[in-house]
């Protein structure tokens, strides 16, 4: 019973974590609605952006959005239902946020902050915006993006048309204190009221200027005379945000789907709100409401006063541009790097030979099922194919890149493209390697946990780092890019078998092709050590093959003695097999105990690292000793141990030949280790 319980809480962990790959992305269950808290109201998203949002969501990611009775959950109760998850997304005004010390959201309603919605929308899309949509992580939500809602405007019984003209004025205003205490800066005070008052207290002669909707001045102010400048008053801004539970529900498409619905949403809702406030000020004067032109040099003067007074109350606006930390990139600047990556036709993939500082084809083959999606990143999914799909991914690099850089900030995706047949995308890679003398042919296959477009950025950063010249091929198997399905991954590496084994047959039958090189990580150790021990297996005698120089493990995540079985098998086809294992592996460490205590190939037990005679063994325990995540990466991530594949897959160097490594002899037993110092 005792082992019983040890088990689920292994398996809890390692769902948790789930750092068998290089995706940080965790996914706990799968969902079917979207709990939505966005009561509309004057101040808030109208009933037909929560509307268009709602059918977005349905038609994209099959979810239904359920609205959150309004008598049910206040709004002033938003942020409350968010942090103890129970609403999924919610719409924050900036006065949710000002129990928090230094939350830049409170700034966004400030008074003439800003002279129009394309500058309220420019702010929003600046760093200011990040600022504030990234801070929210320190209260434990997600920041996706804003909804505006338009602005209110600024009435008086006489015309204001600069700065001075607000000083010793008495302004009625219905929004929150600290919204207005921005007007002190501009020598006015104002007098709150309910937004239902406002009318009235102008009749009683409380003030003779106050805020008012443009759509609602009419209403309020009468024909008492009243003069309305052009200027925006005060914004309207609400704030998208999810809670951290349920987000972490999201496999990456549906964040990356969820985020670009709100912000495509926002823009329509821009756009309406834009041409509402200008056919509305345009047509005051219809209903006995004159309107004052404020001049550009003047409306310029009333934003750096705003903005003047928002540094000095906020310190995250001191600086221009505010720096951005890790905590203040939100998951919308994530997304902006990953727009959408459109499909290519085949015959608009670029050159076979590109300067190697330029955009880089990787070729790909995949047993994933295609998906029907405008995204060329999703046009694959982790459902699994009984055919292979062939193509080409073209991705560049920021010049930026540090070595083993392999997040998603550093690569910048130009196009995908299908080839029509397997015959046209082998034709298309022997154009590709003639571009080398050795025409040798790269071979990455991915592990655990990965999804089709981290299969192809892990293959293009290695790709980089080793300074591959020739074409390299990322085989990509079904893996389901959620931690908690590592038993359907597990599966779907015995269903890839075939499929990897009927690629290897391909391979072998170019003539183009003179040697070939094949690194794998991980789970997908699995699919390379039984597919090859297949095709070896099935060789015959007398086909034509190319050479098969290299094989390496890296961090292979299988049985000890399922790997142990098949190297020999393996050392008739390859010239040197490699593995690399480490005793600081905290993702095979737990991989152990979920599979009933059996050690892992790419461990090192109190047994020692794995030896046979036909592989190179490998300790690299010495290279990533960091003291948070599973260090289970290193064979993408790490530079000692990217030098050292260069000069293994370069040169075909032995282990005594290569710079980073040392011999170490235990007794009988043989190996190799990185140098302490590196």
């Amino acid at each position: 019973m005792q082992k019983g319980w040890q088990f689920i809480i292994l398996l809890f962990l390692f769902a948790a974590t789930g750092w068998l790959s290089w995706n940080p992305q965790v996914a706990f269950a799968k969902i079917t609605e979207i709990r939505f808290a966005a009561a509309p109201s004057s101040l808030a998203p109208t009933t037909d952006t929560v509307a268009k949002f709602a059918a977005e969501v349905k038609a994209r990611l099959g979810l239904r959005v359920s609205l959150l009775d309004k008598a049910l959950l206040p709004p002033s109760h938003y942020l409350d239902a968010l942090q103890k998850g129970m609403t999924d997304l919610a719409v924050l005004s900036p006065q949710h946020l000002t129990r928090f010390k230094d939350q830049p959201g409170v700034s966004l309603d400030q008074p003439f902050l800003f002279d129009g919605q394309k500058n309220l929308i420019a702010y929003q899309h600046s760093d200011f915006g990040e600022v504030i949509l990234g801070s929210l992580r320190r209260i434990g939500l997600i920041g996706l993006g804003f909804w505006n809602n338009g602005f209110t405007l600024l009435a008086s019984k006489t015309p204001i048309y600069s700065v001075s003209d607000l000083k010793g004025k008495k302004i009625l205003n219905y929004g929150p204190k600290y919204a207005t205490a921005g007007l002190n800066t501009f020598g006015a005070f104002t007098v709150p009221v309910p937004r239902g008052e406002v009318s009235h207290a102008l009749e009683r002669g409380l003030s003779d200027s106050a805020e008012v909707r443009a759509d609602l001045a009419p209403e309020i102010l009468g024909a008492h005379g009243f003069y309305v400048a052009d200027l925006p008053f005060r914004a309207s801004v609400g704030i998208v945000a999810a809670s951290a539970s349920f987000w972490n529900k999201l496999t990456e498409r549906e964040k990356q789907t969820l985020a670009a619905i709100v912000d495509e949403t926002s823009e329509k809702a821009n756009e309406k709100e834009s041409q509402l406030l200008k056919s509305t000020v345009a047509e005051l004067p219809l209903t006995g409401i004159k309107t004052t032109e404020i001049k550009p040099s003047a409306r310029a003067k009333f934003v750096e006063t705003a903005f003047r007074s928002v540094s000095e109350n906020n310190p995250a606006f001191s600086d221009y541009p505010p720096k951005l930390g890790l905590q203040e990139i939100s998951y919308r600047r994530r997304l902006a790097t990953r727009s959408v990556v459109p499909l290519l036709h085949w015959s608009q993939t670029s050159d076979p030979c590109p300067p190697t500082d330029g955009p880089r084809d990787i070729f790909f083959v995949t047993n994933r099922a295609r998906e029907n999606s405008r995204d060329a990143r999703f046009a694959i999914g982790s459902n699994r194919a009984t055919r292979l799909h062939y193509g080409t991914a073209t991705i560049s690099f920021d010049v930026n890149r540090p070595i083993g850089g392999a997040g998603e900030r550093f690569f910048h995706w130009k196009g995908l493209s299908f080839a029509p047949s397997s015959t046209d995308f082998w034709r298309a890679l022997s154009f590709s390697i003639t571009c080398t003398e050795r025409r040798e042919l790269f071979i990455f296959v991915h592990g655990y946990k990965n999804t089709f477009e981290d299969s192809v950025r892990t293959t293009a950063s290695i790709t980089s780092d080793l300074k591959l010249r020739g074409p390299v091929i990322a085989f990509s198997w079904p893996t389901e890019g959620s931690a908690l399905d590592y038993a359907k991954d597990r599966d779907s590496a015995l269903f890839s078998v075939d499929s990897f084994t009927r690629f290897l047959r391909e391979v072998s039958s170019k003539k183009g092709i003179r040697d070939v090189r094949i690194v794998s990580h991980s789970m997908g150790s699995r699919v390379v050590t039984f597919g090859l021990k297949q095709f070896v297996q099935n060789l015959e005698g007398g086909a034509p093959r190319p050479r098969f120089s290299n094989l390496v493990f890296g961090a292979p995540e299988i049985d000890r003695d399922l790997f142990r079985q098949g190297m020999p098998i393996l050392a008739r086809l390859f010239g040197r097999i490699t593995l690399y294992a480490s005793a600081n592996d905290r993702a095979l460490q737990i991989a152990r105990q979920v599979n009933s205590g059996a050690p892992r190939a790419g461990e090192i037990g109190s047994d020692g690292i794995l030896l046979l005679d036909t592989v190179d063994s490998v300790d690299a325990s010495a290279v990533d000793t960091s003291m948070f995540g599973f260090r289970h990466a290193y064979i993408a991530q790490r530079t000692p141990v990217l030098l050292d594949l260069f000069e293994l897959l370069r040169n075909n160097s032995a282990p005594d030949d290569r710079f980073a490594l040392e011999r170490v002899k235990e007794g009988r037993r043989i190996f190799w280790r990185f140098r302490m110092h590196q």
